[in-house]
């Protein structure tokens, strides 16, 4: 039955939950992003006019990505792509911060993590790697104190890889400049005083501090001292393998936008805000349709599962769903021209991974 989804493949079955129980916020809002930039393991939704910073972005993602690989192993990196929004003006930006210092946020759903990001800010690079390392921690060490999370944040805000010979190498461990000029002449810095501190810029410079210190040394669980003396901030150097990634433009359609603004507004979810009419149609349908599929009602449920993929026929995770569905009804031909479709409208690892795993046992 269609209760298998989560068998073939949980986290797919978790995002299609996710999806379609959240809604929306800012109604009437546009995205405002008709063009998609990927890399293997990034995905930047901008407007034509921000392409070079975008494109800078990517290559800075990447580097970060195999140095927190180098540094603390595979498990530190996400199998499903990171999507990156950047607002394609100030005002739109600011619909987003909580505060006008704020200049990036990290947003994390059961089946995608947002980051979005201020274009204008001065520190550009650091605050996009500071949000990326908000992504890693929260997947591999999601109970951090707040402090501490922000001061590993900013450790790796700065991350430098530079060409060494035939190789590479990572440079870690160099304060920012808007933290140096604080820490100058403090000898030590009490953590509990910090912990008990709402973050200001004198609080993430000395959390930057501890960070410094006892990163990456820390494991989960350890205690902190109570006290920490600070002093001289030699960088680290760590060599690494690294390879440019290819990366991939393409413009989206309007549907494409209209589901990628829903999408990313029910990650930021607010009461009674309507959602669009066609949109809840093919939500209420798939939901109905893997509800009786559970049920083993397959008959009944195809023809919602239908009605659902060709309003969304974008969502290759409700494709599959319908190719399982006629799977189990013994509907070959049907399943084999809807997983096609799954596999051809998939936007990342996750989905096609479960899409051709599907595949292969219809053929």
């Amino acid at each position: 039955m269609l209760g298998n989804l989560s068998c073939l493949h949980n986290s797919i079955f978790l995002s299609v939950r996710w999806f379609a129980v959240l809604y929306c916020f800012l109604a009437g809002w546009q995205l405002s992003a008709q063009t998609a930039i990927r890399s293997k393991h990034f995905i930047f939704y901008s407007t034509p006019e921000n392409l070079k910073t975008v494109e800078r972005g990517l290559q800075r993602l990447e580097e970060l990505r195999a140095a927190i690989q180098a540094l603390h192993g595979k498990q530190w990196a996400s199998t499903s792509p990171l999507r990156i929004w950047m607002p394609a003006n100030e005002a739109a930006w600011k619909k987003f911060a909580a505060t006008n210092a704020e200049q990036g946020i990290f947003v994390s759903g059961q089946g995608q993590d947002w980051v979005v990001v201020n274009p204008w800010s001065q520190n550009f690079l650091e605050v996009l790697s500071h949000e990326y390392i908000h992504a890693v921690l929260n997947r591999t060490l999601p109970n951090l104190p707040t402090w501490f999370e922000e001061g590993i944040c900013e450790y790796y805000s700065n991350l430098l890889l530079r060409r060494k010979g035939a190789r590479f190498e990572v440079v870690v461990g160099q304060p920012p400049a808007r933290h140096q000029k604080l820490l100058d002449g403090i000898p030590s810095i009490d953590i509990n005083q910090l912990a008990g501190q709402p973050m200001r810029i004198d609080t993430y410079a000395s959390a930057w501090a501890v960070a410094y210190h006892l990163w990456p040394g820390y494991r989960e669980g350890d205690k902190f001292p109570a006290k920490l003396s600070i002093g001289p901030f030699p960088p680290r150097i760590i060599p690494i393998d690294f390879e440019a990634p290819e990366r991939t433009q393409s413009l989206l359609s309007r549907r494409e936008i209209n589901e990628l603004e829903l999408e990313f507004r029910n990650q930021f979810p607010s009461a009674n805000q309507p959602v669009e009419a066609e949109t809840a149609q093919a939500e209420a349908n798939f939901i109905e349709g893997l509800r009786l599929s559970d049920l083993g009602q397959t008959l009944q449920a195809i023809p919602l599962l239908e009605k659902a993929c060709a309003l969304r026929p974008s969502n290759s995770t409700w494709w599959t769903a319908l190719a399982l569905a006629y799977q189990e009804n013994k509907q070959t031909i049907e399943a084999r021209q809807a997983i096609e479709k799954a596999i051809a409208t998939a936007k990342n690892e996750t989905e096609s991974t479960a899409a051709k795993s599907l595949q292969k046992s219809i053929n």
